[in-house]
């Protein structure tokens, strides 16, 4: 049951209010089933209860998406970088936002940030192999072997 499990993740977040896996499967969950009010409550309380952790500017950054403002999901998704410059959930979301913008370039940017603090990062160097591919993509095509 549905509610049962709000009920009990609310419960988890009451128990261990510096953890925030419970804040995000209930943001997950309402944005899942299109409660983007509700998603934006528990984010807006979880930005405020950990304002040192990235996960909050993330979660706004989602339901900045989810309510399609484009503008406020990227300075979200920014915020949460200027926090955790590494924090791959964020790292995702802005670089798959300059992406469907066509900002191939950003994109890679982006990645390259990660790369620079953490030059072993497995998940960013695959995301950046496959951008750069899409970017060689339109080129290879014209070749003939």
């Amino acid at each position: 049951d549905a509610e049962g499990g709000v009920q009990d993740l609310e419960a988890a977040i009451a128990l261990q209010p510096n953890k925030s896996d419970a804040d995000e499967a209930l943001i997950g969950h309402y944005l899942r089933i299109g409660g983007v009010d509700q998603a934006a409550e528990y984010s807006a309380r979880l930005a405020k209860r950990s304002p040192t952790s990235p996960v909050g500017p993330n979660a706004l950054g989602l339901v900045a998406l989810a309510r399609r403002d484009l503008t406020a999901a990227r300075s979200a998704f920014s915020k949460s970088l200027e926090l955790a410059p590494t924090y791959m959930p964020a790292v995702k979301n802005l670089a798959a936002m300059d992406l469907a913008d066509k900002n191939i370039d950003g994109a890679i940017a982006i990645l390259k940030a990660v790369l620079a603090k953490e030059p072993r990062h497995i998940e960013a160097t695959m995301m950046l192999v496959t951008v750069l591919r899409s970017k060689a993509a339109p080129v290879l095509e014209n070749v003939v072997v």
